[in-house]
């Protein structure tokens, strides 16, 4: 063992060498055209790809020096600031594994009570939320992640969070986390709207109380048209939509067009205790790890995560919408046209998954049904292990890794996820993506629908969203 760490300290020092000979040459050059002697010209003079190699010098050289977590980062940045590298002017990121920047964009007026910065690749940060300070996490093509800040944290000025910080980190892990989905304004109605991932006759309608699914009635700037609340169930005699219902639909497309998308849950909503079902319970989550939660009032639920009247942070939360859902299938697709809607079951967990160990996360557990038939629930929750095919093994949130699909978990398979879709004449819901109970290839769009008002159902869960203020 000894050996190994040697071996593997040598290839560390020989990297940071070789980092500062490719860095030295960056020096030089910054040099050489004033930028470093002039810093208030340094935004202007300096494109990205430089300072990032500045930075990497930089770092190395303290990294070499023993420097590690909060002590490396203040060490990083104090040396870029030296050299006309602003913290009001560029996104510095540093951790133990390494060094990002890029030059921050500059919020618009009408943006700046909801939204604290833009990323460099377009992206909004809201108010209450961090960007991740992982690599692989913080770019919009890779699925950036942000991370729920406390109030407290909020209230005393914290933008950020390292990763080796453990008085704010609170554990990242622990925090409400959404992945960013972008929608091109310039394409909006190309691109925010429902689309049918089932290869059978089309589910979709534009009129209300058809036989068949259905969200809302757009009129011709794509917005869901106003009044169709009045629309009467003959069945209970109730409105079928209700007024809220609209008026937050609106409020969620608007923002879709104003800050170019939106937030997707990361994972499955997921509580930290079980109730009688052993259904997901008491301080209900967006984290790994979780019990799904599968409570049928999980609109509410999903609203009461981030209301329209707390200041703290700069969104709303929702459940999700079947046109959200949707983008953020096509959006996957535009970023890898192979990857397969409608039959791919390699990033779920269904009846036919088989797993081991190694495909599972840190405190992954998982349960089996008592009785799927009769709903009778579910037992047994105990730390994951090895799943063999054809076992309805129920997992918690984030539990299997090949889950993720540009850092977004188990939007196939698991548990089906109950959405604000409307199905038919009943008052039900359309519940989205797959279940572990079923061995069916549809993956990530379903024609499975709950209605009635039952207040449980095993293999029943939701995720929300976010849409900026």
């Amino acid at each position: 063992m000894q050996k190994k760490q040697g071996i593997s300290l040598i290839v560390l020092v020989i990297t940071i060498i070789v980092m500062i000979i490719l860095a030295a040459s960056v020096i030089i050059a910054l040099s050489n055209t004033g930028v470093i002697n002039r810093a208030n010209e340094a935004v202007k003079q300096t494109n990205e790809s430089q300072v990032q190699d500045l930075a990497a010098l930089i770092w190395a050289d303290a990294y070499m020096d023993g420097k590690r977590g909060v002590e490396l980062e203040t060490e990083v940045i104090t040396k870029l600031v030296e050299q006309g590298i602003a913290e009001d002017t560029w996104n510095i990121s540093v951790t133990d594994e390494g060094v990002q920047v890029s030059i921050k964009v500059v919020v618009p007026e009408d943006w700046n009570t909801s939204v604290r910065e833009i990323t460099s690749d377009g992206v909004p940060i809201p108010f209450g939320f961090v960007k991740s300070p992982y690599v692989g996490e913080n770019k919009k093509n890779e699925g950036l992640v942000i991370y729920a800040l406390t109030e407290e944290e909020i209230s005393e000025g914290v933008t950020k969070i390292t990763t080796k910080d453990a008085g704010q980190q609170v554990s990242l892990e622990t925090r409400n986390q959404f992945v960013w989905v972008p929608v091109d304004i310039e394409k909006f109605e190309t691109l925010f709207k429902r689309v049918d991932y089932i290869n059978t006759t089309s589910l979709i309608s534009n009129e209300l109380g058809s036989e068949a699914f259905w969200e809302l009635v757009l009129d011709s700037n794509n917005m869901p048209i106003e009044g169709q609340d009045s629309y009467v169930d003959s069945m209970s005699e109730s409105p079928y939509v209700p007024t809220t219902t609209i008026s937050e639909a609106r409020a969620m497309y608007a923002s879709v067009k104003k800050y170019g998308g939106f937030y997707i849950a990361r994972y499955e909503a997921g509580g930290n205790t079980l109730d009688a079902n052993n259904n997901g319970t008491g301080d209900i989550s967006i984290t790994m790890g979780k019990y799904p939660c599968s409570n049928l009032n999980a609109m509410s639920i999903a609203r009461s995560f981030y209301t329209t009247t707390n200041d703290k942070y700069g969104v709303v939360s929702t459940l999700t919408y079947g046109v959200q859902w949707d983008r953020t299938l096509s959006w996957w697709k535009e970023l890898d046209s192979n990857i397969n809607l409608t039959s791919d079951l390699t990033f779920g967990n269904f009846l036919t998954t088989t797993y081991t160990i190694e495909d599972l996360n840190i405190n992954a557990k998982q349960a089996t049904f008592l009785n799927y038939v009769d709903d009778t629930g579910i037992r047994n929750w105990t730390t994951a292990d090895a799943k063999t095919e054809n076992s309805m093994m129920l997992l918690s949130t984030g539990a299997l890794k090949k889950t993720k699909v540009y850092n977004i978990y188990d939007m196939a398979g698991n548990t089906y996820e109950i959405t604000m879709e409307g199905f038919g004449n009943e008052t039900w819901n359309v519940a989205r993506g797959g279940a572990v109970a079923y061995s069916e290839g549809v993956a990530v769009r379903t024609d499975w629908n709950y209605g009635g008002n039952p207040t449980y159902d095993a293999i029943l869960g939701f995720r929300p969203s976010l849409y900026i203020k």
